[in-house]
């Protein structure tokens, strides 16, 4: 079997820019999946996605890549701590990958 009997060239030319368009796409999922009464954004830090979601007027529920990080009293807060979290982990991969 031959690649061209797989898949033909045409309908290889968008994949590049769908793997481009990965990382977008993980954001408008993560902002998408919220219910009607909860406030959820996510945005890119690094190689990481915080995600900051309002459960109560004072309660905002922070994560970093899907995993519950704390929850804070104000936005501003949990923001900071997301994006504080992303870099402290990009800064565990980079140095365990110089070791």
């Amino acid at each position: 079997m031959t690649i061209k009997e797989v898949a033909p060239l045409e309908e290889l030319k968008g994949v590049g820019q769908t793997l481009q368009d990965a990382g977008l796409t993980l954001l408008q999922a993560a902002s998408n999946a919220v219910g009607a009464d909860a406030k959820r954004e996510a945005f890119p830090v690094r190689t990481h996605i915080v995600t900051v979601e309002c459960l109560e007027k004072h309660r905002w529920r922070v994560s970093v890549d899907g995993r519950l990080l704390a929850s804070f009293c104000t936005e501003s807060r949990a923001r900071t701590a997301g994006r504080i979290e992303a870099r402290r982990l990009d800064f565990i991969a980079s140095d365990a990958q110089r070791q």
